[in-house]
């Protein structure tokens, strides 16, 4: 299966004025954040909270928009030790706080104890560790084009790597969506996994099962119990049987 052409090119827009009239346009609504529907939101989330035990754990969410997927979080029972939500766009920070105080999400963050706080600013003004750090749906827009956007997104993706002491996910826009608009950055996810492997870890997962036009990276620090069994050993010992002597 090939990828689906795009329509043709338009202006690409600015990313922080773009989601600056997006806020503005749209409020409280899923397409604030660029999301399609309530649908499309929660699928992402969902997928999110599958792959990382995040109760009782830090973490960093990356152009945390509105900041709902810590609504997401907390309506679902699952309390975090301590949230931070980063957004270039100071209207999503501030809009957040007040969406999340209007729905007494964080009353009751304060009650459970997590620590809730949001920034103004990108992934490399943050100096410290979080147990997971994650980018939901913020590589969907083209940035000049894709092989830039594809460069930015990896260059994001070390910085979370640097910053996370479990794991990273990072979701994207697929060539195989069955819409594709002229500012959509549809990366390849055989780019996106392969740069993972060689960059990352060994322990990286593709996700393309929970939407139509997104997948996701899932990649974990550290080896698994496999891996770790097979260092202590100093590799297998292998059977041998059928073999010329």
């Amino acid at each position: 299966m090939s990828p689906k052409k795009q329509k043709s090119n338009s202006q690409i827009p600015d990313i922080e004025l773009y989601y600056k009239r997006l806020m503005q346009k749209y409020g409280d609504d899923p397409r604030a954040d660029g999301y399609s529907s309530e649908l499309a939101r929660t699928a992402r989330f969902d997928m999110y909270i599958k792959h990382f035990d995040l109760a009782g754990k830090s973490a960093l969410d990356v152009g945390c928009g509105t900041g709902m997927f810590l609504q997401h979080l907390i309506l679902r029972k699952i309390f975090p030790r301590r949230y931070v939500g980063i957004d270039i766009v100071p209207e999503k920070t501030s809009g957040a706080q007040a969406l999340l105080f209007q729905n007494g999400i964080l009353e009751e963050c304060a009650d459970r104890g997590v620590e809730v706080s949001f920034k103004e600013c990108d992934i490399s003004s943050i100096d410290e560790i979080f147990d997971t750090v994650i980018a939901c749906s913020i590589f969907d827009v083209k940035q000049t084009d894709v092989p830039t956007t594809f460069k930015i997104a990896c260059q994001t993706m070390e910085a979370m790597w640097e910053r996370c002491s479990e794991g990273i996910g990072v979701d994207f826009f697929s060539p195989y969506a069955l819409d594709i608009q002229p500012f959509n950055a549809p990366i390849p996810p055989e780019w996106v996994f392969t740069w993972a492997m060689q960059n990352l870890n060994s322990r990286v997962l593709l996700d393309y099962t929970y939407l139509p036009h997104d997948y996701s990276i899932i990649a974990r620090k550290g080896d698994n119990q496999f891996v770790r069994e097979w260092k202590r050993r100093g590799g297998w010992e292998r059977e041998k049987g059928g073999e010329k002597d």
